[in-house]
């Protein structure tokens, strides 16, 4: 792997700084390179929370925060890691305490519905008046 690679070997390297750790690296090869940030975030995320890192899965939201990120984009790294969490390894448990970081309702709604919390869920999706929402809290 290289940095004089694709954007693909880019990413795959600035996946591996953020699972070692190296934060400050990762966030400069992003901004270089122009590389999707949300894809990059939740991949490294995706692979800590496989081997079950759950505090580095933490740190690394962290650092992502601090580091600035748009909302929208902040509420798909969390919204993957919730999912990540509840649907993939089957741990609902650990993904409800990334619920907070959420600041987008409409994935508020659905993030509660994955961790099994329907009851909320669906109030969250009413209070929303969003059909979209009540249909999916529904179907699960």
């Amino acid at each position: 792997m290289t940095l004089f690679g694709r954007g693909a070997e880019k990413a795959s390297i600035c996946e591996q700084l953020l699972v070692m750790g190296n934060f400050d690296l990762a966030f400069a090869v992003l901004q270089t390179f122009k590389l999707p940030v949300v894809r990059v975030y939740t991949n490294a995320i995706n692979r800590l929370a496989h081997a079950n890192l759950i505090g580095r899965v933490s740190d690394v939201l962290k650092d992502i925060r601090l580091m600035g990120i748009d909302d929208e984009k902040w509420d798909d790294v969390v919204m993957a890691t919730i999912q990540t969490f509840a649907v993939e390894l089957q741990k609902p448990e650990i993904a409800e305490k990334f619920l907070e970081k959420l600041s987008n309702a409409h994935y508020k709604a659905r993030a509660h519905a994955l961790c099994g919390n329907l009851k909320l869920a669906y109030i969250a999706a009413a209070k929303l008046d969003s059909t979209d929402d009540v249909h999916f809290v529904r179907n699960l």
